[in-house]
């Protein structure tokens, strides 16, 4: 027994800190049979009744401390109390079960004291506002060890007057201590309450290893209140304390509830470590009416706090943590805890909600969660309906709730919660779906909104008006389904982390960045997302938008990103991006989009990241388009792919064959590309398609509608260090300008000048007539290997370079087609040149038509200087193969045949005055029977110049006219040089002819006939005159002559 008791005291001691051990003297009493003992342990007194124990024991004044031992069975008081009024009363039974105390005690100590049950059973029915154990004064530890304790008496109302009490400090009392140790409580009925304090300050519970329960969810058990304290300051200022470990509280009302008075404000400390906290309300603490602050320490660890209601009626709004006016709160919480909210007593209405935590009016401070081992906390609503937020927050509330890292949401099922934190990374609240978050959490400006792993759908469109980050568990994880209509203005910051965003449907955008034609700026970036199922992936609509995009996959049905306002910023870094365009400017968002702005100030960058283009219709249309009208963009594109792709050609070839990677239609820009590869391997520079003709290349450039009131101003393209792949065959640069628009486009590729002068780029229509009349002076325009059908007169009236190739195997050939067209008159000839500074290069000009007996030649050049003809052949024509008409054509390796008249004439023309010249470089050649032809007798020897080429008259029938030959003609291997008019005497030499040697004199083809008396000296290619006067030369080459 004594070792017993030791055990006991010792407990007591650890919890209290009393010191009991140090009692001078301590009386042993206990209940049987008779009377008489001494009072010592092993001769106690013994008493028939604990009235009598009691009785005798508040009497003595001898003792420190009495220990009464009770025998088994029940004990009730005569006058239906036990009181006990000295201080060191322990009452010990031998098991709770067996030892029955049917009667309530009444403590009340006339100074510090210490009263203690063990191993015993109270069970009693009590007057309302009292309880089985009533401590009545201040000061007063009250300690139960192994010990049952059974309400068994139902009050009437909620209220300290009305309800029945197990153990409770009354009213105007201080500094009173319950230690609670491997016991049980048990609450029957209705409108009870377990261990309470009604008043006062300064007291504390000190709970171990014991358990507080009742019939949860029984009929007729409302308002219990397992734990429960009404502080109210009086000259003592100490805090309310529960210590609370290893034990269970589960009741239907408040579990643990503190409830500062009014004009009160006393601390409260509540310190939970192992146990299982279960009610309505798990944790309620309130201050009615408290106009100061006052401090709430609580710290709770490896704890479940589990609400719980059966109400369904006007009342259930409640949470398994209730704070209110709890102005000055310390709440920490390890990551070992469980927060659960769950109604039992589903119906198919809700009035009110309950939740995991009602954060109430004037609440302020902080709720921490800390991490412990790898252990994550979970707060969980088990009924979305009745917990659609996890918490509800009071306007007036101010409370900060921290470490949200550590913290698993869920709602029923375990399905994770929408989380939201605050721009301090707080928490604001977590929502069960997405129609709760949307219209019952009040989203602020800085907020970060967390959605879990899973599907969610927005109910319209998600309009954001502040700086907001969005975030996802992963773009294959989290998929939000709708339209986000961004309305913030300028400043505002808007980020989407880890989602996949898909709209409704392609007939709707998935993020749409403020109104039509509108001024909100704000800053979008969007991170590691996935974007699909929309119209438009993102539609920036606000002057001044910026736009970030990081590693981010967007999928469109018409364009990934559209550009519609002016000054916005596009940044690209890494990701996909695929739609008819990936990157489309609009000028239709323009306020003015006519073009009139001269530059809409827009900057594109693009890094690391692979565009693509899917046709939807059969229209011409790029990878990145800047639309025309929309001018005056700044695009960068670094170590990125553009790639026009053969995605619906089932559907739409045309459009596949009209896609091109780069598609720059306005002007102004200035557009950059280092590293990358752009690509249109299915893009034709023409294709037919019902009547008219679509355009691709690799790159794409002007526009070929109207209302176009852009000035035009020069776009710098410079692409480096690219690889460009087109469709074989056709030409990488196709391009709709037209005449002096097209001086504006200052293209290098990889260090090659693309301009009009380069022929590298593929203009206009695919009619070669076309082509000329559009360009402008200094073209080249390259026509590939092949036969051009002419069926009407090719007419230059530009200084164009119409260049072709010749090679062994094949040519450039224009041939006039069997629908032949051209009249007798000025469009009879296959080509007519009307421009000065004309070149034709690689070109053979064969078979003009006309009319029967008509006169068409295959080049005439009229009224034109500056003409060059160079490696050109002009055969098989009507008339001759070229005419020179008052102009001046240079030839070079210039050739003639099969032409009907002969190969060239030099003439002027009717109302012509301009004298023309015909200079014959190397390497021409004429297989006409009269090689170059003048209808003048009288025609400048100049109208030809060439080495080896004289004039002559030619008499047929009763026409004589000029002819110019060539030295070389006959077989002979030499050329006669022009004769001059006049010598200067003296002059050594005259040349007359060149590659003569004697055998031509022997064979009698050269002579040379001197008709007066003037001494020459004629050597085998030259004429010396030796002495003055007269000299008629006649000089001879076979029949040729020349006089």
């Amino acid at each position: 027994m004594k070792t017993r008791l030791l055990m006991l005291l010792s407990v007591f001691m650890a919890i209290t800190s009393v010191g009991w051990m140090q009692a001078q003297s301590i009386t042993y009493y206990k209940t049987g049979s008779g009377s008489g003992g001494t009072g010592t342990e092993q001769d106690p007194i013994v008493k028939i009744s604990l009235d009598e124990i009691l009785g005798d024991a508040n009497a003595k004044t001898e003792s420190d401390s009495i220990v009464v031992s009770l025998s088994n069975g029940d004990y009730t008081a005569a006058s239906g109390t036990f009181p006990i009024t000295k201080s060191g009363i322990s009452i010990i039974g031998t098991d709770s079960n067996k030892v029955v105390i049917k009667s309530p005690f009444d403590i009340t100590l006339s100074e510090k004291g210490n009263i203690s049950f063990s191993s015993l059973q109270i069970a009693a029915t009590t007057a309302t506002g009292r309880g089985l154990v009533d401590i009545k004064s201040s000061n007063t530890t009250v300690s139960f060890l192994d010990v049952k304790l059974n309400i068994e008496g139902a009050g009437t109302a909620d209220g300290g007057s009305t309800t029945c009490f197990g153990i409770v400090s009354q009213l105007e009392v201080d500094n009173n201590t319950v230690n609670f140790v491997a016991s049980h409580m048990y609450m029957s009925k209705g409108f009870q309450r377990g261990l309470c304090f009604r008043d006062g300050a300064g007291h504390t519970l000190n709970m171990e290893n014991s358990k507080i329960d009742g019939p949860a969810g029984a009929s007729g058990y409302s308002y219990v209140i397992g734990i429960g304290s009404w502080p109210r300051m009086t000259l003592v200022k100490d805090p309310v304390t529960y210590n609370i470990k290893n034990s269970v509280v589960d009741v239907n009302y408040y579990a643990l509830f503190t409830n500062n008075q009014k004009a009160s404000a006393v601390p409260v400390v509540i310190n939970i470590e192992g146990s299982d906290i279960t009610a309505w309300s798990a944790l309620y603490l309130r201050g009615d009416q408290v106009q100061d602050a006052f401090p709430h320490t609580v710290k709770i660890s490896d704890t479940r706090l589990n609400g719980r209601s059966y109400f369904n009626g006007p009342s259930d709004g409640f949470g398994t943590i209730v704070l209110d006016n709890c102005q000055k709160m310390d709440l920490t919480m390890d990551s070992k805890c469980r927060i659960t909210a769950t109604n039992k007593k589903i119906q198919s209405s809700v009035n009110t909600y309950m939740v995991v935590a009602d954060i109430r009016n004037n609440t302020k401070g902080t709720w921490k969660i800390v991490p412990v081992d790898a252990d994550t906390c979970l707060i969980q609503s088990n009924n979305d309906i009745y917990t659609p937020t996890l918490f509800t927050l009071a306007s007036t509330a101010a409370l900060t709730i921290n470490g949200i890292e550590n913290v698993k949401f869920q709602s029923e099922g375990g399905k994770p919660c929408i989380t939201v934190y605050k721009q301090d990374g707080s928490l604001r609240n977590a929502a069960s779906d997405i129609t709760t978050l949307l219209t019952k959490i009040s989203i602020s400006d800085g907020d970060k909104v967390v959605f879990p792993e899973g599907s969610f759908t927005f109910p319209q469109k998600f309009v954001l008006d502040k700086s907001l980050t969005i975030e996802g568990a992963g773009k294959d994880k989290t998929t939000l389904t709708g339209t986000v209509q961004v309305t913030a203005t300028y400043g505002t910051k808007i980020n989407f982390n880890n989602l996949h965003l898909s709209a409704s449907s392609t007939d709707v955008h998935a993020i749409e960045v403020g109104t039509d034609k509108g001024n909100e700026a704000p800053d979008i970036t969007i991170t590691d997302c996935m974007i699909d199922n929309a119209n438009n992936g993102v539609r920036l609509m606000g002057a001044g938008a910026k736009l970030t995009l990081k590693n981010t996959d967007i999928t469109a049905r018409y364009y990934g990103v559209s550009v519609r306002n002016e000054k916005q910023t596009v940044s690209i870094d890494g990701g996909t991006i695929k739609g008819w365009a990936a990157i489309m400017t609009s000028a239709g968002g323009l306020t003015t989009g006519d073009g009139t702005l001269a530059s809409t100030g827009t900057s594109i960058d693009i890094k690391n990241a692979t565009l693509k283009s899917a046709t939807i219709s059969n229209e011409g249309y790029g990878v990145i388009v800047l639309q025309e009208k929309y001018n005056g963009v700044t695009l960068a594109i670094d170590g990125s792919t553009l790639e026009a792709t053969d995605e619906n050609i089932g559907t739409n070839e045309a459009g596949v064959r009209a896609l091109s990677a780069l598609d720059i239609r306005s002007y102004g820009n200035k557009v950059t590309v280092k590293g990358s590869h752009l690509s249109s391997l299915y893009g034709e520079n023409y294709y037919k398609l019902e009547g008219k003709t679509l355009h691709a290349a690799i790159i794409n450039l002007g526009w070929h509608g109207s209302g176009d009131k852009s000035v035009l101003a020069d776009n710098t393209i410079e692409i480096t260090n690219s690889q460009l792949n087109g469709k074989i065959g056709e030409n990488p640069v196709y391009s709709y300008r037209d005449k002096e628009e097209k001086a504006h486009d200052k293209l290098t590729i990889n260090g090659k000048t693309y301009d009009p002068a380069s022929g590298l780029i593929c203009y206009g229509e695919q009619d070669l007539q076309s082509k000329l009349d559009h360009a402008i002076a200094g073209e080249t325009i390259l026509l590939p290997v092949g036969t051009y059908e002419l069926s009407k007169q090719l007419t230059i009236k530009e200084a164009v370079i119409l260049q072709g190739t010749i090679t062994d195997k094949d040519s450039t050939i224009l041939i006039a087609a069997d629908d032949w067209s051209g009249s007798d008159g000025s469009s009879k000839h296959l080509v007519s040149i009307q421009a000065n500074d004309v070149a034709l290069k690689n070109l053979v000009i064969d078979g003009s038509k006309s009319l029967a007996e008509g006169s068409g030649s295959g080049i005439n050049v009229y009224i034109s200087t500056g003409v060059t003809l160079d490696n050109v052949i002009s055969r098989n024509n009507k008339a001759a193969g070229l005419i020179v008409n008052g102009s001046t054509v240079s030839a070079t390796n210039f050739c003639t045949s099969g032409n009907e008249w002969y190969g060239v004439n030099v003439d002027k023309g009717q109302e012509v005055t301009e004298s023309p010249a015909f200079i014959i470089g190397s390497g021409c050649c004429f297989a006409e029977k009269v090689a170059i032809k003048s209808d003048a007798v009288d025609a400048p020897a100049s109208y030809v110049v060439g080495n080896g080429w004289f004039k002559t008259k030619v008499t047929e029938g009763d026409k004589t006219f000029s002819v110019w030959v060539n030295g070389a003609t006959g077989g002979l291997d030499f050329a006669i040089t022009s004769v001059p008019a006049s010598v200067i005497y003296g002059q050594p030499t005259l040349p007359l002819l060149t590659n003569v040697d004697s055998a031509y004199y022997k064979a009698g083809k050269v002579k040379i006939t001197v008709d007066n008396e003037a001494v020459v000296k004629i050597e085998k290619d030259s004429l010396q005159i030796l002495k003055p006067g007269k000299v008629n030369l006649t000089l001879a080459v076979g029949d040729t002559a020349v006089t």
